[in-house]
This record gives C-alpha cells, structure tokens and sequence, in this order.
C-alpha cells in the first residue's frame, strides 16, 4: 500500500510539474507581441455600428484577456510603453441559424469584426496593425431581457475569442 501511495504522489507530482511548466511558457512569451513592451494602454474603441455601447464592452474584454496573460500590465496612459486601439467594424447579432419544424427562432448568431493596431508611446511607430472576425452562436428567447443577456454574453466571449486571435496572430 505505501509502494502505491508514493508512485501515486510521484505521478501526480510530474503531472503538476509539466502542466504547470506548460502554462508558464505559454503566458512568458506571445509570439507576437513586441519584445520589452510589458505596460500597454487600452484606448475605447472606436465604434463604426449602429450597436450602441459596443465600444465599452468590447475594450473590456480586450483588457480581461490582456490581464490574463499575466506579462502584461494594463496601465495608465501617462505609464504606458504601447497604445492599443482599435476600431469595431462589425457587428450583427439577428441572424437566426437555426429554426425548429414550426419556424420558431432556436439561435442566433453573433459576428464580430475589429481592426487593431499597436503604437509603441516613445517613438509613435506602429508595431503591428491587425483585424479580425469571430463568431458566437448563442440562445434565442422571446423574452428581450433574457435575449439581450445572453447575447451580452455572447458578445463578452466573443471579443475575448478575439481579442486572443488578434494579439497571438502573426
């Protein structure tokens, strides 16, 4: 029983080792995020729909997911070594995808488009302009309170999905 109990704790003790080995590596380096550039500000995004109040949840996400990285720290403008801004391009929510037997609306989905670009502050350089589109499909109801929160919800993983696209992306 000891023999068990210790190969036990030695198996788990190497998976913890090599999971917690893996998640370092992924947070210590973006691919493609500039190198010595650790404290960015994150401008409100500009919004060119005609979704009111996108540009705040949409900036949010794009912080949340920046903050999650661990290597990056959102800071004030005055302390930042990189401005990220960007522009929603895109933005639909009415599109049923799936209807049942009767025509009844099951599910929408969410597009998402964004255009971004990273200015290091010194120098005003560009270090890299992206864009990107996701989408989400989320639950329809009659009732607009629970519809408008669960495309709200949509909306937060979208921009998040996104958010890692746009930055890891090449």
């Amino acid at each position: 029983m000891g023999k068990k109990w210790s190969k036990k704790w030695i198996v788990i003790g190497i998976l913890v080792f090599f999971l917690a080995g893996c998640g370092y590596h992924l947070l210590s380096k973006i691919p493609s995020w500039p190198e010595g550039i650790q404290r960015v500000y994150v401008e409100i995004m500009e919004n060119q729909t005609m979704e009111p109040g996108l540009e705040r949840s949409v900036t949010e996400a794009f912080i949340e997911e920046l903050w999650s990285w661990g290597n990056i720290k959102v800071v004030k403008k005055s302390e930042a070594q990189a401005i990220l801004s960007g522009i929603i391009t895109r933005y639909s929510a009415n599109q049923p995808i799936s209807i049942d037997s009767t025509g009844k609306i099951l599910e929408y989905e969410l597009l998402l488009g964004i255009k971004m670009q990273l200015i290091k502050e010194d120098t005003k350089d560009i270090l890299w302009q992206k864009e990107g589109t996701a989408k989400e499909i989320f639950q329809y109801f009659e009732d607009i309170s629970l519809l408008r929160s669960e495309e709200n919800k949509a909306l937060r993983k979208t921009a998040k999905d996104l958010a890692r696209k746009i930055v890891l992306k090449k």
